[in-house]
């Protein structure tokens, strides 16, 4: 049977890392479906001519496409602003864990009083 959560500072350390992994699994499924949103729109191009701007805008004979490509800029934006927030995240808790790790194992030598 396993040993029951010591303290309070344990349960939360466990409720941390719990909750990292469900908002990390939410994460990387809302960036897998915004990529195959964003592959998706490009399947179907007609484009056929697309000029680039003074203004670094993309302007192309085809208005779905071009509003396509706007959608898939935002879109990776998104993304790459989600995947930062969730490294930074996870290098919180990680700190976090290892430091009570260490906190523990220095205590560990420690008689009880």
């Amino acid at each position: 049977m396993p040993k029951a959560i010591e303290s309070a500072g344990e349960r939360n350390a466990l409720l941390a890392v719990a909750g990292l992994v469900v908002i990390a699994g939410g994460t990387a499924l809302a960036c897998a479906l915004i990529c195959d949103f964003t592959l998706e729109a490009f399947r179907s191009s007609t484009a056929m001519v697309a000029l680039l701007t003074a203004d670094g805008s993309v302007v192309m004979d085809d208005k779905t496409t071009e509003a396509n490509l706007a959608r898939a800029t935002a879109s990776f934006r998104l993304v790459k602003e989600v995947a930062w927030a969730l490294a930074i995240g996870c290098l919180g808790v990680g700190g976090a864990t290892l430091a009570r790790l260490g906190r523990k194992n220095a205590l560990v030598g420690t008689p009880e009083g």
